[in-house]
């Protein structure tokens, strides 16, 4: 069972609370979650946590439980890497850029993650 999650509307994007610190996400691991109507990836590098729609573009995969390497994640579907810092693809076969979503730290401390309305 994963996080729970609070989600407010704020067009044209919608904000999601979800119930987690950074500290409780693995370091250099992805862990996908449910935030709405997408699977989000959320990515802890230290004290930076990255978040993109967890699907490969080039083949739909998911990116659940594969490990940081060099600053980049790899699709298990075909090999393709990412870069996390900007989304970008680093080898093929992908072509198109991972999605990446805002993430921030709440008062609370828990994470924020904003999703398209598209």
């Amino acid at each position: 069972r994963g996080p729970r999650l609070s989600v407010t509307v704020h067009a044209p994007t919608t904000i999601v609370t979800l119930a987690l610190t950074p500290a409780e996400l693995p370091e250099g691991k992805v862990v996908s979650m449910t935030a709405g109507t997408l699977q989000v990836a959320l990515i802890r590098e230290g004290e930076t946590v990255h978040a993109f729609i967890d699907e490969c573009p080039h083949g739909a995969a998911s990116f659940e439980g594969e490990q940081v390497r060099d600053g980049c994640v790899r699709c298990p579907l075909h090999g393709a890497l990412f870069e996390l810092a900007s989304g970008a693809p680093r080898k093929g076969p992908a072509r198109q850029a991972l999605t990446r979503l805002t993430v921030q730290r709440a008062t609370s401390g828990h994470l924020t993650v904003e999703l398209p309305t598209d």
